[in-house]
């Protein structure tokens, strides 16, 4: 393991750092604490204009913050659009909106001895690795059925094919759910730390 978490308190003002790979992620007290750390980065490093902003996407996740209301809100909507237009026709995308619950359990998938639908056909294990990194990240509604659907990733059959799409048709037709952190009401505002980064879409 490497660590990727660092905390400094200096002067009554605090600092956290996270880092992943070469993304650095910085919730620090005021703007002022902010401005003192990106000197002292800008000293060592080259620093990208934007960095130090108040960020908006990191590794994919859009992130809204409403200081007023003490709220973090982590949505990966641009995430179930990619997985959509990789694995859904556009009549299963136009279908979507029925779907309003990640799984039928009525009748347990079967579990198939062989593979039955190959890569060509439906890339299983890819739409299943890109489903566990939204559940990862800000869908822990859809945790079972990913855990459930993953079971069978060396061989899938029609049933689970179906499946998986099925669960995709709810990401998409769910994309702006997603994770709200909330200020506890008896802390006060201070106490909100303003997260920083690079304020860029991941398209861009």
């Amino acid at each position: 393991a490497d660590p990727c978490i660092w905390r400094r308190l200096k002067n009554d003002k605090e600092w956290v750092i996270a880092t992943y790979v070469d993304d650095c992620t910085v919730a620090c007290t005021d703007d002022e604490a902010r401005d003192e750390l990106m000197k002292e980065m800008r000293e060592r490093f080259e620093i990208k204009e934007g960095e130090g902003m108040p960020i908006k996407y990191l590794l994919g996740i859009l992130i809204s913050q409403d200081l007023s209301k003490g709220t973090i809100s982590l949505t990966q909507e641009l995430a179930a659009q990619k997985l959509a237009d990789a694995f859904l026709s556009k009549e299963e995308k136009e279908m979507a909106f029925k779907v309003r619950h990640p799984m039928k359990h009525s009748t347990p998938l079967p579990r198939c001895s062989k593979k039955e639908i190959e890569d060509s056909e439906f890339h299983y294990l890819s739409a299943i690795g890109s489903l566990l990194y939204i559940s990862g990240c800000t869908r822990p509604d859809i945790a079972a059925a990913v855990g459930i659907l993953a079971r069978h990733g060396a061989t899938p059959g029609p049933q689970h094919v179906k499946a998986v799409k099925r669960l995709i048709q709810y990401v998409y037709n769910t994309r702006k759910l997603g994770i709200q952190y909330k200020r506890d009401s008896k802390l006060k505002e201070k106490n909100t730390p303003v997260i920083y980064g690079q304020g860029r879409h991941p398209a861009d």
